[in-house]
């Protein structure tokens, strides 16, 4: 997980986290076990459909934001075929 001053920790397998994503990965259908098993959660892992774009998502965090900084390592791992 990625905090707010860029350096990474781990997961706690009993943490409790906020995330977004799109409703096809969020019921499991990614073939990612990681949301496929929230039905077993109390309150089914508490998903809430907010109807809104990723997109939009990204403009209204970017918005909140005032000044987007880049990460200070690449995002994206490009492999030779």
């Amino acid at each position: 997980m990625l905090k707010s001053d860029a350096s990474w920790v781990s997961v706690a397998d009993d943490g409790v986290y906020r995330v977004g994503t799109i409703e096809y990965v969020a019921a499991g259908k990614d073939g990612f076990g990681a949301t496929s098993g929230r039905l077993a959660l109390p309150n089914s892992g508490n998903l809430k459909s907010t109807c809104v774009l990723v997109d939009q998502g990204f403009i209204e965090f970017a918005k909140a934001q005032k000044v987007l900084v880049a990460l200070p390592y690449d995002t994206v791992t490009f492999l030779a075929p």
